[in-house]
């Protein structure tokens, strides 16, 4: 999919994934298909952390017990991760990736903050050389996409924690919006 291609994945590099809902889940199962060798999933949300290590995450990190910074670079030995993704769309976990990524190594900031403008640590990122890239579009990847879906070496399935018939759409909505950590991807049949 498009994030592997701004990020880079390939065989043998550590990726570092905050943000486990299913955009993150995701981008987890991406990552281990281009043979990335260790992944590191941070999330406040056991269900999350939890689904994230059944899908091939090495190490899994409570974000709200935990310092995710500091986990990242104990489970890289002080370097950091080779790709950093930020899938949380927040503040805290925006400044987190640009301090988890090791030297001349890339970010790519996938979750949508709220505010247009988020304070980051400019001096980090030009000590460390890192590449900063945001994403928007996934355009061109449909064919990648559906070859990872039909291989079996990306499960959207196991993503889905609820449904509902097209006459429960609010039901859904509210649901989704009100127990964060209880869905991870409520769908509407119709």
């Amino acid at each position: 999919m498009y994030v592997g291609r701004r990020a880079g994945f390939e065989i043998g590099k550590t990726v570092a994934i905050l943000g486990l809902g299913p955009i993150g889940l995701l981008v987890l199962q991406v990552a281990k298909a281009k043979g990335a060798t260790n992944i590191i999933g941070s999330d406040i949300y056991p269900k999350r952390l939890e689904l994230a290590s059944r899908l091939g995450a090495t190490r899994i990190v409570g974000a709200s017990k935990g310092n995710t910074v500091d986990a990242v670079m104990e489970f890289t030995e002080g370097k950091g991760a080779d790709i950093v993704i930020e899938a949380a769309g927040s503040t805290v976990t925006t400044q987190q990736a640009i301090r988890s990524a090791s030297k001349g190594r890339t970010v790519v900031l996938v979750g949508w903050v709220n505010e247009p403008e988020v304070p980051i640590d400019i001096q980090t990122i030009g000590v460390r050389e890192l590449d900063v890239k945001g994403m928007f579009r996934y355009s061109n990847v449909y064919p990648e996409a559906i070859n990872l879906l039909g291989s079996g070496r990306v499960d959207t399935a196991s993503l889905i924690t609820h449904s509902f018939p097209l006459a429960q759409v609010v039901d859904a909505f509210e649901l989704a919006s009100r127990r964060k950590d209880e869905v991870i991807k409520a769908v509407v049949e119709v």
